[in-house]
């Protein structure tokens, strides 16, 4: 397939130029299965539309029609995710972003199911943490259901992405409806389908809940707890390659307020540790600009070092340049109204400056996708510390 051939070439390409990050390691953790010898990683290739090996449990469904007419929808999908989406984002990223990347945590708040901006943007983090009010869902036992159940749940599975291939965006109304379906339910098929069509390999998926002291722990063993589960979400373990270093995904369905970072504030133990982030916001609501949210707009700056973000992220009057040393891309004038903020807050001295000194954007991000020119905005702040950081030797 020439988009699969396409996407591992330039994934080598990537992983030629940052050699040595890490060597192989055991798998620290036994991955629960939603039916005996069912490998997660073949559930993922099976909601992906990418066929499983002829020795997986999952085999004959895929020889079914409804497998195989949701593999030629997804193939249709992808390539256009890669024309649209990956073949632009992938040099613009080693350009102006990976010289200043660091290896450590990236933490999307607002993310929905959105796992393909995060990695993306970030492919060479250690840790993710995603943060947004969809349930999580759980791995749907594939060999338990009928035909007409598996499609209607890869019908909402398409449906929940379907804008990522034209807009590179996934609309909060489309996810709160589609993500119901009782048969592939919440986030964790949507990152699952993201992750096995970038030749991620899934090691593991368990459920998780964050606890009121702001530890992330197996949601089996919340019976033994003696504080309260607070949210709760998922926890998935990957490897870019065979014999690379293990990666984590976080997933916790929490709203975030503007104590969120508090350490007393319920899951603010959590929060409140993370250090030196690399962030990605997008299509936000544009709820950072609330003025109650300057808290927590304050206390996210402090623990970042990279942010790539729409104009519906954190104001542009935070970042400044004693501090920041900023980026524009694309095209800025005023925010975009919304259906439900007919009048978000307008930011005149972002507009001047994109007017001065903004540069192309070569794909869609963000809410500028709705506009009815298509044009998009996108923002990177760097921390001046960390401005021109090299990559670390992972020796």
């Amino acid at each position: 397939m020439k988009h699969k051939t396409k996407f591992i070439l330039t994934l080598l390409l990537i992983l030629s130029l940052f050699t040595n990050c890490g060597s192989a390691q055991p798998s620290k953790l036994i991955a629960p299965s939603p039916a005996k010898d069912v490998d997660v990683n073949d559930i993922a290739r099976y909601l992906a539309g990418i066929p499983v090996s002829p020795k997986s449990p999952l085999f004959n469904l895929t020889q079914k029609k409804v497998f195989r007419e949701h593999a030629a929808l997804m193939d249709k999908f992808w390539s256009e995710v890669l024309r649209e989406n990956v073949f632009n984002i992938i040099p613009w990223r080693n350009k102006y972003l990976l010289p200043h990347f660091d290896y450590g945590v990236a933490f999307y708040p607002l993310s929905g199911g959105d796992f393909i901006n995060l990695y993306l943007f970030y492919p060479l983090a250690k840790k993710y943490i995603m943060v947004s009010l969809e349930s999580p869902g759980r791995l749907p036992n594939l060999l338990q259901m009928r035909d007409h159940e598996i499609q209607s749940g890869l019908r909402s599975l398409r449906n929940a992405i379907g804008n990522i291939a034209k807009k590179n965006y996934m609309m909060s109304a489309v996810m709160r409806q589609e993500m119901k379906n009782p048969f592939i339910e919440g986030t964790l098929p949507t990152i699952l389908t993201f992750a096995a069509r970038m030749e991620l390999d899934i090691k593991h998926v368990e459920s998780i809940c964050l606890t009121n002291s702001g530890k992330i722990v197996c949601a089996r063993d919340t019976a033994n707890l003696k504080e309260e589960s607070i949210a709760h979400g998922n926890r998935i373990i990957f490897r870019v390659t065979p014999t690379g270093i293990e990666r984590e995904l976080i997933y916790l369905c929490f709203r975030l307020r503007h104590d969120s970072f508090d350490p007393t504030a319920p899951g603010g133990q959590f929060f409140a540790n993370l250090r030196d982030l690399n962030v990605i916001i997008k299509s936000a609501f544009y709820l950072l600009h609330r003025a109650s949210f300057g808290r927590f707009c304050n206390a996210l700056l402090e623990r970042t070092r990279l942010l790539v973000q729409d104009d519906s992220g954190l104001p542009f009057r935070y970042f400044t340049t004693n501090e920041w040393v900023t980026f524009l891309f694309g095209f800025y004038t005023h925010p975009l109204a919304l259906r439900d903020m007919p009048n978000p807050v307008a930011q005149p001295e972002l507009a001047g400056e994109f007017k001065k000194r903004a540069q192309p954007l070569p794909f869609n991000f963000g809410y500028g996708s709705w506009r009815h020119d298509k044009k998009s905005n996108l923002i990177i702040a760097i921390k001046k510390d960390s401005y021109g950081k090299s990559i670390p030797d992972k020796k």
